[in-house]
């Protein structure tokens, strides 16, 4: 991986004459391109633990807004 230094955007300055000027450098890596599909497999990776929590938090809403819906349908009927 190749690294090189470029100056971060809320830095630049202009002179009169139009030269840039930078006071803030970032160090940035470069990734092979090549390298890509792997990388992105790694953060999109399927993770059991998250899809546990939403499937979770999911069923939860269904069953409590179905069962809401039911109470206010029946006090409606009694009223």
């Amino acid at each position: 991986m190749a690294k090189f230094f470029t100056c971060e955007p809320v830095d630049i300055t202009y002179n009169i004459n139009g030269t840039v000027r930078c006071s803030s450098w970032v160090e940035i890596e470069y990734v092979d391109s090549s390298n890509l599909i792997a990388t992105m497999d790694e953060y999109l990776a399927f993770d059991a633990e998250i899809f546990g929590i939403v499937e979770g938090a999911m069923i939860l809403a269904f069953i409590s807004g179905h069962i809401a819906g039911k109470v206010l349908r029946i006090m409606g009927k009694l009223g």
